[in-house]
């Protein structure tokens, strides 16, 4: 699986860490090289509501796990819909690297929507 590092793409490019994940029938192990956003984000939902998918068992970390990552997708795909309105109206004055740029987004866009759609 793999994980957005950040939601604010810049020219197109998103920068994705790895991300594995073993569903045991007691435990939940996430092995990844370096701290990741999506598990701290967790880890922090988590203490906010006193570990309610803990309670539940591994499939429902599990699956928190994987809702916050996805969700990182969604707001990734976002922000490049919204810098996107911003150079369509900028390419009126047809720049060529403002419509490059624009079609470097509208690449990404299809790209994370792809590995969301296989996420989910």
């Amino acid at each position: 699986m793999l994980s957005p590092k950040t939601t604010v793409p810049t020219r197109g490019e998103f920068f994705m860490r790895e991300l594995d994940l073993f569903l045991t029938p007691n435990a939940v192990v996430s092995v990844h090289p370096e701290p990741l956003q999506a598990v701290g984000r967790l880890r922090d939902q988590l203490s906010k509501t006193r570990g309610a998918p803990l309670s539940q068992g591994p499939d429902a970390v599990f699956h928190a796990l994987v809702d916050v990552i996805a969700d990182r997708y969604l707001l990734a795909c976002q922000a490049i819909e919204d810098r996107s309105e911003v150079l369509e109206h900028e390419a009126a004055a047809t720049r060529p690297e403002v419509l490059e740029e624009l079609l470097d987004l509208k690449t990404s866009t299809l790209e994370m929507h792809q590995i969301v759609k296989q996420t989910r």
